[in-house]
């Protein structure tokens, strides 16, 4: 990326930005960050422009908001002068600089009294003003380049009219123009010339909360809307490189994200750089002569300054400033020697601040070309032990995954139980199919806060939990094969920090804090009853208790004696219970966990609130010994803690600062930790469990996306690489194995308009281009024969012709396939016994489904269809008797059709005709020769699945959760099981179904950016899975296994897969299955990784599970009812000073309904319509403030309107 260009910041902030984007050319370091103070003089700083001359003298214009002054600093005698260059009113607002090739400083900025726009220049040797533009309230958010001429160009805001509005000064005197009047828009403008002299601006639309972009060419206005997204588009700043393509940094604020754009591809293209936190205002952007980029912006999480650099190939953040409350405003540039160079406004001061970082320009360079041949490696990521933790979201269906708690079963299969804040219930989730799977287990009232699960020697769940709606501790089990739950105690408010534990004789012990009398109790149903116990009743005593049992059936249990800020614990192994003070340095003992070691000693994590540490206690030598684990920042709450069988300790932890996961073990003799996620602000609630092998497994709350998550530092599991990640590659995947269960996957070179290759048969990843003539290479289709050679088909655009391709001669040799008319989109390749070449493709020209094989010596191509127009997305294979099978799209009637030559004789038939199916189609055979077709509907917007393996066609939808099924993938294991992999439009994600449990189960293999188009999906002869898919986020090929001892699958890529010749389901060493391409796709960006289960049958003895119903039901006839008034609730949330308090969660619940969630905007505000009469509870909730709930009684068609005050919470002193 490339930048170069300043731009303005917005309500009410500002920062310039010049961008410029390129291709990697030079590894590069970085000195230390020098910072400094320019202005110390009261409230100045905000409003900063900064470039820098040639000779890397740096000029800054600002604004003084004590004296209302535009203020002017540089460097350029050696130390910093500042003075006041416009002092005629309240003027300096929303300055933009830039510097000619003289060095003369121009700025633009806003004249607060008179509502216009103003322009200074010190060309002339004295600074002189002039008023460009007086019609209303104009100019604010200005922004100003120079083109090759040196006219002044700025852009701005008219805020009588709401538009974006463009002067330069060409002509000799000032000429203003409405560029866009389309709603309000223009706010956020940021400008940048080309060196043909065409104007590029980037600006945000207010009406539509999107990001825009106008251009000037040829003395004529264009503009678009660049990001589907919502919400997005403020603080934009834009830079344009040598060949006009243009870059823009902005800010998401659905998200809380800084983001990118540019459409260098040929079309626009939007990705995140930074979603860790509430971060990406006040951005600004250049590029170094080596064309990495350099991005200065503001963390408003953290109030920090932070940096970001793609110099290494990848983002690489850092922070910059973290002094106090500073880092707004940021302006960053630079200079010709590639030093950095950024202003920012330090908020805490009111000053004006300065650093600035040399790039040390590494002697040998990487290669700007790439070679035909590339070796690609993914490095290991960092870890205390050298462990990989894989990452996954187990729900997110709401704000789920609070008070998680997490258990193993004999069998290794994971359970957890957490808390769904959306909906005030208790959810349970599990791994025993599979894959996850999530069930709600209670719903009534406002249940499953403070939950703990253990799991039985028999495999039956336990799970204790607080009822929030009656005060009480209740417990729930599947021991009976369903979920049955009881109050355990109801004595007053109890349940609170409750914690489970089974015996071996599966008696059930909890203990948990009495909050009405502040003592810590103990329940156990030994007896056959729940027998309730006070253990400790001194002081405020009993909060963050953790239990465990040792092989004696002893409980053991640490809590926190919260009137003597101690770590406290207490045990019956004498029959009696005896407690202990463990820590009373310092305000010790919250969020305590507890483990026993096969000797039946106690180690205990717990956090020091007093220098905000993690510390760990156990009592081997026969008494209490403490000791500091982690005291690198905040770190330490939310503990959890396991114990393995030589007594090695391991800690799962949040830590604040960074808001990270945090991991610590001892098992090498010393302490060591380490990061395991850091990906949002994510590591609070969290649990651990060990299994036999000694594996971590641990589930925990993201924050930033509402969702639980689970990490695991077992590896035998889903893992993802990036394969090629030079130029645009990655479309049109298609993969398959050989005999030796290497990879091979063909895909497209956007950039080059190339057919690539690439193989990890050497033990690392190449990439060879095979066929670089004319635009060759989408709709790929690769197929492997039994002696393991490549053959591809594959479309040429630039000539309009089927290709194929193979290296069966041992070197690559291509042919045309068949060059009449427009044909070869959509084709997909199957290998017969012999070794022929079997291609089905569509007709574009005539509108036909066309077939062609090279098994006569030649090519010889026949039409099978040609009734309408038929023949999109296509998939062809191949069954033990070599007989042919197509699954394709007949878009005259919107239907999913099939062909097969199997009465000699070619047969063709609708299979689907339900609404608009038929699209994205993958063909597979299993065993009797039985047909199976993944499709998408796209009416339903659902992935559906049809076969014949009952003697008539039978379709399922498999998933109708968003808008999934586009680009799937099929394939058969040997047990006759189906294994889709396809593409969620809705989050922009790789998915996953299989109903090899019986039922269909929904996984969500990959959601970093906008992931999963042109998939393919292959199995080795070991059953592992492997998928190659394209990252449109990164323009990237992408690569993902999984290692399974039961899976037996072959795939191909977004294409539709072709099955290998065999008599059985299970593809031979050397088969593969094809699949596909299918049109191109929008790039659009996507959250964070979600991982979505749909629920399947859980495994005797664990519960039975609601299962969602696959097949499509039909409509009941429709009901017209009395139409009734809708009422309304809306409100502002504030801070105690009166500041709005946006992006705060509110949640609108009515009892036994659905709750409905949302976010405050910028103002505070929020609203929820459409309201049936009854009482809801209204919550709200924002970090580092103290939750509001109330009760709001709604009347038919009542419309209330509140205010909500948010108070800050105090040092955590509680949960």
């Amino acid at each position: 990326m490339k930048y170069l260009t300043t731009a303005q910041r917005v309500f009410p902030f500002f920062a310039i930005v010049f961008v410029i984007f390129h291709f990697v050319l030079m590894p590069q370091s970085y000195g230390s960050w020098e910072s400094a103070t320019v202005d110390s003089n009261d409230k100045v700083g905000t409003f900063n422009s900064l470039k820098t001359d040639n000779a890397g003298n740096v000029y800054i214009s600002y604004y003084d908001s004590n004296n209302n002054d535009l203020k002017y600093a540089t460097n350029s005698s050696g130390s910093w002068e500042t003075s006041a260059i416009d002092s005629e009113g309240d003027v300096g607002k929303y300055s933009s600089l830039a510097l000619d090739s003289s060095g003369n400083v121009h700025i633009s900025y806003y004249d607060t009294n008179n509502l216009s726009l103003k322009y200074i220049t010190n060309k002339s040797g004295t600074w002189t003003s002039s008023t460009v533009d007086t019609e209303g309230d104009v100019g604010k958010y200005s922004s100003l380049a120079l083109d090759s001429s040196g006219n002044v160009h700025i852009s701005y805001y008219d805020n009588d009219n709401g538009n974006l509005k463009h002067a330069t000064n060409e002509s000799g005197d000032w000429a203003t123009t409405s560029v866009d009047s389309n709603n309000s828009v223009g706010k956020h403008t940021s400008i940048a010339i080309d060196s043909s002299d065409v104007v590029h601006i980037s600006y945000y639309d207010e009406t539509n909360r999107k990001l825009k972009y106008a251009k000037k060419s040829g003395g004529n206005w264009t503009t678009e809307s660049i990001s589907d997204s919502s919400n997005v588009g403020q603080y934009t700043a834009i830079a344009v490189d040598s060949a006009g393509n243009v870059y823009i940094t902005y800010y998401d604020d659905t998200n809380n994200d800084l983001k990118y754009a540019t459409n260098n591809s040929g079309e626009w293209v939007t990705s995140t750089i930074d979603s860790d936190g509430d971060i990406g205002e006040y951005n600004s952007i250049a590029l170094d002569s080596s064309g990495y980029a350099h991005i200065s912006y503001y963390d408003s999480d953290n109030n920090n300054l932070l940096y970001a650099t793609n110099n290494s190939g990848t983002w690489e953040i850092s922070t910059i400033d973290g002094n106090g409350i500073t880092g707004g405003y940021t302006s960053l540039s630079v200079d010709n020697e590639n030093t950095i160079h950024i202003s920012y406004y330090d908020v805490e001061n009111n000053h004006l601040k300065y650093t600035t970082s040399a790039i040390i320009v590494s002697s040998s360079p990487t290669p700007t070309s790439t070679p035909t041949s590339t070796a690609t490696s993914t490095p290991t990521p960092t870890s205390a032990s050298a462990e990989t933790w894989v990452i996954k979201t187990i729900d997110s269906d709401g704000t789920v995954g609070l008070y998680s708690s997490i258990d193993i079963d004999n069998s290794g299969n994971l359970h957890v139980s957490y808390y769904d804040d959306s909906n005030d219930d208790l959810k349970y989730a599990t791994n025993a199919a599979g894959t996850w799977v999530t069930t709600t287990i209670d719903t009534e009232g406002d249940v499953g806060e403070y939950s703990s699960l253990g799991v039985d020697s028999s495999g039956y769940i336990h799970i204790s939990y607080y009822d929030n709606t009656n005060n009480t501790l209740k417990y729930i089990t599947n021991t009976s094969g369903t979920w049955s739950a009881t109050t355990a105690d109801n004595d007053g408010d109890v349940g609170k920090y409750n914690s489970l534990g089974v015996d071996s004789s599966g008696n059930v012990h909890i203990t948990y804090y009495d909050d009405t009398n502040d003592d810590l109790k103990y329940t156990t149903n030994e007896s056959g009853e729940w027998d309730s116990t006070t253990v400790n009743s001194t002081g405020i005593i009993g909060k963050f208790t953790s239990l465990a049992i040792d092989s004696s059936n002893k409980v053991h249990i640490s809590y926190f004696d919260d009137t003597n800020d101690a770590l406290k614990y207490t045990t019956n192994e004498s029959g009696n219970w005896v407690k202990y003070t463990v820590d009373s340095s310092d305000d010790v003992g919250q969020f305590t966990s507890i483990g026993i070691d096969s000797s039946g000693n106690a180690h205990i994590s717990y956090y020091d609130m007093d220098n905000d540490a993690l510390k760990y206690a156990n009592n081997e030598s026969g008494s209490w010994v403490a000791a500091t684990v982690d005291a690198n920042g905040v770190v330490g709450e939310y503990t959890s803690i396991g114990v393995n069988s030589s007594g090695s300790a391991f800690i799962c932890y949040y830590d604040s600062d960074k808001n990270n996961l945090k991991y610590a073990t001892n098992e090498s003799g010393s302490w060591e930790t380490t990061t395991v996620d850091s990906n949002g602000d994510v590591g609070l609630y969290t649990s651990m469990a060990l299994d036999s092998s000694g594996n971590v497994h641990i589930s925990y709350y993201d924050n930033t996306n509402d969702i639980i998550k689970y990490a695991t530092n077992k590896t035998k599991d889903w893992a993802g690489t990036t394969v090629e990640s030079t130029d645009y590659v990655g479309k049109y995947t298609s993969l398959g194995i050989d005999s030796s269960n290497n990879v091979h996957i063909s895909c497209y070179n956007e950039t080059n308009g190339d057919l690539i290759y690439t193989t990890n048969t050497s033990g690392e990843w190449i990439t060879t281009t095979i066929d670089s003539d004319d635009d060759a290479g989408e709709f790929s289709s690769l197929a492997i024969d039994y002696s393991g050679n490549i053959h591809i088909c594959y479309y040429n655009d630039t000539n309009n012709y089927l290709k194929y391709i193979t290296n069966k001669s041992g070197e690559w040799e291509s042919s045309v396939v068949d060059s009449t008319d427009d044909v070869g989109k959509h084709c997909s390749i199957a290998i017969d016994s012999s070794g022929y070449a079997h291609i089905s493709y569509s007709d574009d020209s005539n509108d036909d489904l066309k077939y062609a094989t090279n098994e006569s010596g030649s090519w010889t191509a026949t039409s099978i269809d040609s009734e309408g127009d038929v023949g999109w997305y296509t998939s062809v294979a191949i069954d033990g008797s070599d007989t042919i099978h197509i699954s394709y799209y007949d878009d005259s009637n919107d239907n999913l059709k099939y062909a097969t030559n199997q009465s000699g004789s070619w047969t063709t038939t609708t299979i689907d005709s339900s609404d608009d199916v038929g699209k994205y189609t993958s063909i597979g055979i299993g065993s009797s020769n039985a047909i199976h077709i993944s499709y998408y509907d796209d009416t339903g917007e659902n992935l559906k699945y049809a076969t014949n393996e009952s003697g008539s066609w039978s379709m399922t939808t498999v998933e109708s959760d968003n808008d999934v099924g586009q680009y799937t993938s099929l394939v058969i294991d040997s047990s006759g099981k189906i294994h889709i992999s396809y593409y969620d439009n809705t989050n922009d994600n790789l998915m996953y179904s299989t109903n090899k449990t019986g039922e269909w189960v929904t996984t969500t293999l990959d959601s970093d950016g906008d992931v999963g188009k042109y998939n393919s999906m292959g199995i080795d002869i070991s059953g592992d899975l492997y998928i190659s898919y394209y990252d449109e986020t990164n323009a990237d090929l992408k690569y993902i296994t999984y290692t399974t001892s039961t899976a037996t699958i072959i795939a191909s890529p977004t294409t539709t897969p072709s099955s290998t010749p065999t008599s059985t389901p299970t593809p031979s060493p050397a088969s593969t299955i094809t699949a596909t391409p299918s049109s191109t796709p929008t790039a659009t960006p996507s959250p964070s990784p979600t991982l979505t289960e749909t629920p399947a049958p859980s495994p005797t003895p664990s519960p039975e599970t609601t299962h969602t119903t696959t097949a499509t039901p039909t409509p009941s006839p429709t009901v017209t009812p009395a139409e009734e008034l809708k009422g309304r609730i809306s409100g502002y949330v504030y801070a105690s000073k009166g500041n709005p308090v946006k992006s705060a969660k509110t949640k609108l619940k009515l009892k036994k309904s659905k709750a409905l969630n949302t976010k405050t905007d910028e103002t505070g505000f929020f609203e929820f319509e459409d309201l049936n009469v009854g009482t809801y509870t209204l919550t709200v909730k924002k970090k580092g403030y103290k939750k509001s709930k109330q009760n709001i009684k709604l009347d038919t068609g009542e419309e209330k309107e509140l205010e909500i005050v948010l108070k800050k919470e105090k040092a955590k002193k509680g949960e």
